[in-house]
């Protein structure tokens, strides 16, 4: 098992990535966060970058440098065959430092606010951009936090293969959807209600949020090593997961974790 050691956070520029990436599905009523456009309804969602100025152009992502890496290799027997087994796993030292350092708020009438983030996760595919069309993998999702150490979403990469191949005519295989991400942008907003006024923790500003992509260039590193693309290969687990804890009170954040994992299985 090799183990990567944590970096400095790094930035990236992401428009030229930006116009090859899946769109993020807009609707045109309410406010305008970090580039997505969300109504305001009787129980406030809140949406993502409450503070964004609209002369700001958030176009700079916090990468996955502080992340460490591991490979395991085993073979196994199983019916007079022989397998490799390879598990790719990336795990994020503390990355809270990508939201704002204070809270904001704004004064609300609505008393049936629950405290939660609001996060998106937008896919960007290397060549057949059109993979995601139908599904609702860039829709803007809510998680209700009710404990100071929580998970804020777990992406199941499998169930999304399936709900693309169940809505396509040109089917595509599990490990051809995997080989096929190039990164995966994450953006979020935590909010919760302190006397009757909702404060929030939005990406930094300037930046709009945290782009898994380390992992996938290793990912395509490992499949050219092992010239898995000439192979029938089978995935086993293939998820993106991030969780949240906060003090007692919930009403600051003091950590924020992204763990993937991907793991493949092919007979040799």
């Amino acid at each position: 098992m090799k183990k990567g050691k944590a970096k400095e956070t790094k930035t990236i520029d992401v428009d030229k990535q930006e116009k090859k990436s899946v769109r993020i599905r807009r609707v045109k009523t309410g406010f305008l966060f970090s580039g997505i456009l969300i109504p305001l309804v009787c129980v406030v969602a809140i949406p993502l970058s409450l503070n964004k100025n609209y002369s700001l152009k958030r176009t700079k992502y916090f990468t996955d440098d502080r992340t460490l890496y591991s490979i395991d290799k085993n073979t196994i027997k199983e019916n007079n065959k022989t397998y490799k087994v390879i598990t790719l796993t990336s795990k994020s030292l503390n990355v809270s430092d990508i939201m704002s350092e204070s809270a904001r708020y704004m004064n609300i009438p609505q008393k049936s606010f629950n405290n939660s983030v609001t996060y998106s996760n937008k896919i960007n595919i290397r060549t057949n951009t059109n993979l995601l069309k139908n599904t609702k993998i860039n829709e803007t999702k809510v998680t209700k936090i009710t404990n100071s150490n929580q998970t804020i979403f777990k992406l199941d990469l499998i169930q999304l293969w399936n709900e693309i191949n169940s809505k396509s005519n040109n089917k595509i295989s599990e490990f051809d959807f995997l080989s096929n991400i190039e990164s995966i942008n994450n953006a979020m907003t935590y909010s919760y209600i302190k006397n009757n006024k909702l404060f929030y923790f939005d990406n930094k500003q300037g930046y709009s949020g945290y782009i898994i992509q380390k992992f996938f260039e290793n990912f395509d590193v490992e499949i050219r090593k092992e010239n898995l693309k000439n192979k029938n290969v089978n995935v086993l687990e293939a998820f993106i997961s991030s969780t949240i804890e906060l003090n007692e009170s919930l009403t600051e954040i003091k950590k924020i974790t992204f763990d993937t994992k991907i793991t493949l299985k092919y007979e040799i």
